[in-house]
């Protein structure tokens, strides 16, 4: 019995189905990359290591085909957080979000709640252990007013 490719006699592998390119799907600024004038005829699957927990995961072909093609996410993105990191973080972002919200709403009344502001604060720092953009300002006016109290 030969070795078949999966490197185990008599084992195949699996074949993956095709996930084919529609580069006249993807978005305006990735139209105007280099990468347009021979763009690739599938999507392969690439592999990573989350760049927050390490653990091994996989770009998978389809999932790129709706990044850059439903999505119209830049084609030169890459994935770095695996898919329970990018849940947390988005998680993270959407608590962020209501916070400001909240904020913007009760202003006067939430800046004398402590609990408030420390979860808030709490929020927008663990967002940066995620890869998100640093919010220095947000977290400088929640540090004022936690050490300083509400005035």
């Amino acid at each position: 019995m030969g070795e078949t490719p999966s490197g185990h006699p008599g084992v195949t592998k699996p074949s993956k189905p095709r996930v084919l390119v529609d580069a006249t799907k993807w978005s305006a600024k990735s139209k105007q990359s280099a990468i347009v004038e021979f763009p690739p005829k599938e999507y392969e699957d690439i592999a990573y290591a989350c760049w927050r927990c390490k653990k091994p995961s996989i770009y998978t072909a389809e999932d790129q085909r709706h990044a850059f093609e439903v999505r119209k996410a830049y084609i030169w993105q890459r994935r770095v957080l695996c898919a329970a990191c990018w849940r947390e973080r988005l998680r993270i972002e959407r608590a962020i979000g209501k916070a400001r919200a909240s904020w913007k709403a009760n202003r006067k009344v939430l800046k004398n709640d402590r609990r408030f502001l420390r979860n808030w604060l709490a929020l927008l720092e663990r967002a940066r252990t995620y890869g998100s953009r640093p919010d220095t300002a947000g977290i400088a006016m929640l540090a004022r007013l936690l050490a300083f109290g509400a005035r």
